[in-house]
C-alpha cells in the first residue's frame, strides 16, 4: 500500500510539534493511520463504537495524568481508616506494581516517597514522547548536557500492518531481497523534485511472508516470546529515500525510531479494549489481564522509547509481562520494576477504575465477549503484598 506523504504530515501536524529551542526531541509521523480505527469498521455491525487514533492517544495522556494524581494521593506514614477507597488502592496498586511498601493502617512508608517522585518523574517522561517533548538531560555532567540515545529524532508509528507491502525496493540493499516495507511518496508543487521513502522496520527486514500484525499464536509458548502476536512494538525503522525528480536513484539510507500497534488480530488471546474511560467497571471475574486496553500499549511502548532515549540507564527491555510477572518483579527486584514498561501500563490502567479488586488469569477463565482485553495468560500468581489482607478479594490465586 502506498501511502501519501501529505496524508501523513497531516496527521503529525493534528498531534502537534513542540520544541524547546536548540534541544532535540522526538516527533512522529503516523503512517497507515489517517482512515484507522479499532475496532475496525464492519458494516455487518453499524453501531459498533469505533475509535480514532487520536481518541487513543488522548485515553493514553488522561492515564497517565491520571496515574500521577493517584500516586499524589496515596497516604505516607499516616493512619488510613478514614482515608477514601481510591487512595488505598492506589497504594496497593503501587506495591503490585513498583514494590513500595503498604501497610494496613499507616500506609505507604516516608522511604516510599523517593520511589514516587521516580515513578512520577516516569510517567512525566512518557507524557512528553507523547507530547513530542521529550527531552534527556544527563545531569551528571557539568554543565548538565543533553542527549538523546536514538538514531534519530524523527519516529514512525505505523496503525496495523495494512500498510506494509511485500517485495524488493529498487536501488538499495533490498533490490534483491524481499522484505516488508511501507512505501511513502511526495511531489513538489510543480510535479518535479518529489521523493519515494520506503520504510523497513528492523523487525520485518529478514524477510518471511507474514505480514506484519498477523503473526500466527504459537501454541504451547510463552505468550511472551518475541514470536508471538503483540498489540504493539517498538524497534528500528531504515528509511530508504529515493529521489523521484533531479536525482533520481539516488538512495539515501537513514535510521529511526518506529512503533508498531496491532490490536485487531489476536490469536489465541481476548481482544483488547480501545480505550478505559474514567473509572471503568472491570469485568467479571476481574483479572487485569482482561483489561488491557490499547491505550495503555501505547503507554507501554512510549515508556519503551523513553528508556530507549536515557543513555544513562539503557533501553528498558521488558523484563516483565502481564499481571503475575510484575508483581514478582516488584516483589524482587523493584529497582528493575521502575524501568519496565508494563509495569507502568498495569498501573495506570487498575488505576483507571474504581472497583480495582483484580487478580491475575486462571486457566478456568473465560474472558468476557466483545473488547475487553488480555497481555496474555500470565500462569501462577505471586504472594499478596503484605498488609493487604483486608482486601484479599483484589488478589486470589
Amino acid at each position: 500500500m502506498q501511502i501519501n506523504l501529505f496524508k501523513a504530515l497531516l496527521l503529525l501536524i493534528t498531534f502537534g510539534q513542540c520544541h524547546v529551542a536548540n534541544q532535540p526531541t522526538i516527533s512522529w509521523t503516523l503512517v497507515g493511520c489517517d482512515d484507522w480505527t479499532y475496532p475496525k469498521k464492519d458494516p455487518a455491525k453499524p453501531n459498533l463504537e469505533l475509535f480514532t487514533i487520536q481518541q487513543i492517544w488522548d485515553n493514553a495522556n488522561l492515564m497517565i495524568t491520571n496515574a500521577m494524581s493517584q500516586i499524589d494521593a496515596i497516604p505516607i506514614d499516616e493512619s488510613v481508616l478514614l482515608k477514601t477507597f481510591s487512595k488505598k488502592s492506589a497504594g496497593i496498586n503501587a506495591e503490585f506494581m513498583f514494590g513500595t511498601h503498604w501497610t494496613t493502617f499507616m500506609g505507604a512508608t516516608k522511604g516510599d516517597a523517593a520511589t514516587f517522585t521516580k515513578i512520577k518523574e516516569t510517567y512525566t517522561d512518557i507524557q512528553s514522547a507523547l507530547a513530542k517533548t521529550l527531552i534527556t538531560t544527563d545531569t551528571t555532567q557539568t554543565p548538565p548536557t543533553t542527549i538523546l540515545d536514538l538514531p534519530n529524532t524523527q519516529a514512525f508509528l505505523f496503525c496495523e500492518g495494512d500498510s506494509f507491502q511485500y517485495g524488493k525496493i529498487k536501488n538499495t540493499q533490498f533490490e534483491f531481497q524481499n522484505v516488508w516495507y511501507a512505501e511513502v511518496t511526495s511531489t513538489a508543487t510543480d510535479g518535479t523534485a518529489g521523493r519515494t521513502e520506503y520504510l523497513v522496520p528492523s523487525a520485518y527486514a529478514s524477510g518471511g511472508s507474514v505480514r506484519p500484525c498477523t503473526e500466527p499464536f504459537i501454541k504451547d509458548q510463552d505468550p511472551n516470546d518475541p514470536r508471538q502476536p503483540y498489540i504493539g512494538k517498538t524497534f528500528d525503522t531504515v528509511q530508504k529515500i529515493i529521489k523521484t525528480g533531479e536525482n533520481e536513484g539516488t538512495a539515501v539510507e537513514e535510521t529511526f525510531l518506529g512503533m508498531i500497534l496491532c490490536p485487531s488480530q489476536h490469536p489465541g488471546f481476548p481482544t483488547p479494549n480501545a480505550i478505559l474511560k474514567q473509572n471503568f467497571q472491570p469485568p467479571k471475574p476481574p483479572v487485569s489481564d482482561f483489561s488491557t486496553s490499547v491505550a495503555g500499549t501505547l503507554l507501554h511502548e512510549m515508556a519503551h522509547v523513553v528508556g530507549r532515549s536515557k543513555k544513562i540507564n539503557g533501553r528498558w527491555a521488558d523484563q516483565a509481562s502481564g499481571f503475575n510477572q510484575c508483581v514478582s518483579l516488584a516483589k524482587s527486584k523493584p529497582d528493575q520494576a521502575l524501568i519496565n514498561p508494563d509495569s507502568y501500563r498495569i498501573f495506570a490502567e487498575m488505576n483507571m477504575s474504581p472497583a480495582t479488586e483484580w487478580r491475575a488469569r486462571k486457566s478456568k477463565d473465560t474472558a468476557p465477549t466483545g473488547p475487553s482485553g488480555s497481555a496474555g495468560p500470565s500462569g501462577p500468581g505471586p504472594k499478596k503484598p503484605g498488609g493487604s489482607s483486608r482486601r484479599a478479594r483484589r488478589y486470589v490465586n
